[in-house]
C-alpha cells in the first residue's frame, strides 16, 4: 500500500530537506521520529539505537489499526540502518494484516540486504507466530540486547 504526501510521517518529509513547515497540508496524524503515534487500538514509536531502526509497538495490530504499524515500518526501512528491530512486548494480538505487514516489510529489506527482527513478542504474538510457522520467517529476538541473531 503505498502512502499519499499528505500521510508521510513528517522525519521522512524533514530528513529529505521538505519540513512541514513548507507543506500545511501535511497529514495531521504524522509525526516526527521518537515520538508515539496511532491511536487508542495501537500506538507506535521510531528511534535509531546506532545502527538499528527500532519500532516499538503497543496495542493490537488488526483491523484499521495495522495502518499505524505500516507507518512506523515505512518510517524504519526509510532510515536506511542495516537492521529493523520490531519490539512486540507490549502488542495483545496481531491478525493476518499485521502480520502481513511485518511480512512484506522483511521482503522489502531483505531485496536490500537488510533485515528485520522481531523482539520480544508478547505470549499470544509468539504463539501466534509458531502456530502459523511465521517464525521461520520472521527472525525473532528474545530483546533488543539479542540482536546479533534468532533465538
Amino acid at each position: 500500500m503505498a502512502l499519499e504526501f499528505s500521510q508521510i510521517p513528517s522525519a521522512l518529509l524533514i530528513e529529505r530537506g521538505t519540513g512541514p513547515e513548507d507543506r500545511p497540508d501535511i497529514h495531521a496524524a504524522a509525526r516526527p521520529m521518537g515520538r508515539w503515534f496511532g491511536d487508542e487500538t495501537l500506538k507506535a514509536r521510531v528511534t535509531v539505537r546506532g545502527a538499528v531502526a527500532v519500532i516499538e509497538v503497543r496495542g493490537s495490530a488488526e483491523g484499521e489499526a495495522v495502518a499505524t504499524l505500516n507507518s512506523a515500518l515505512d518510517l524504519a526501512c526509510a532510515c536506511e540502518c542495516p537492521t529493523v528491530a520490531v519490539v512486540l512486548r507490549h502488542v495483545t494480538w496481531v491478525d493476518s494484516e499485521g502480520f502481513g505487514a511485518l511480512i512484506l516489510a522483511q521482503k522489502r529489506l531483505v531485496e536490500q540486504e537488510r533485515r528485520l527482527l522481531v523482539c520480544g513478542p508478547s505470549q499470544p504474538v509468539r504463539e501466534a507466530l509458531r502456530l502459523t510457522r511465521l517464525d521461520v520467517l520472521l527472525p525473532v529476538v528474545r530483546s533488543l540486547r539479542d540482536l546479533n541473531g534468532p533465538t
